[in-house]
């Protein structure tokens, strides 16, 4: 009786395609978050000024926004980029304070699918 409720694994397969599929054409916030601050680093990089004008025209926003980032990543790809970025900073600076939120996304999204 409980088999007849539970839907076939090639059903669910199907769903959760069609879901991914969903996702990547609408997209994932944290790319676009992503994007923006490697957008705006490098901008601060071909800039002539250093100083906290400099920083907050360029990189300094978007930064800002990953710091505060607490929703999971919506697809693979996104996890996938939160971690390369998680990786490369603490690569380059020792400590970041992107790090946490960056894994933190990465690993609901992974955690999210375990769960189904």
């Amino acid at each position: 009786m409980l088999n007849a409720l539970m839907p076939e694994a090639s059903l669910m397969d199907k769903l959760e395609r069609l879901n991914n599929e969903a996702r990547a054409e609408i997209g994932d916030p944290i790319i676009d978050a992503i994007d923006a601050y490697q957008a705006g680093l490098a901008a601060y990089n071909a800039a002539e000024g250093e100083d906290e004008e400099t920083v907050m025209s360029t990189y300094g926003a978007p930064y800002d926004v990953l710091v505060d980032w607490e929703m999971p990543a919506q697809t693979k790809a996104g996890a996938m980029a939160a971690l390369r970025l998680a990786a490369e900073q603490e690569k380059e600076l020792g400590t970041s304070l992107l790090t946490f939120p960056l894994v933190r996304a990465a690993l609901a999204y992974f955690e999210s699918r375990a769960a189904n």
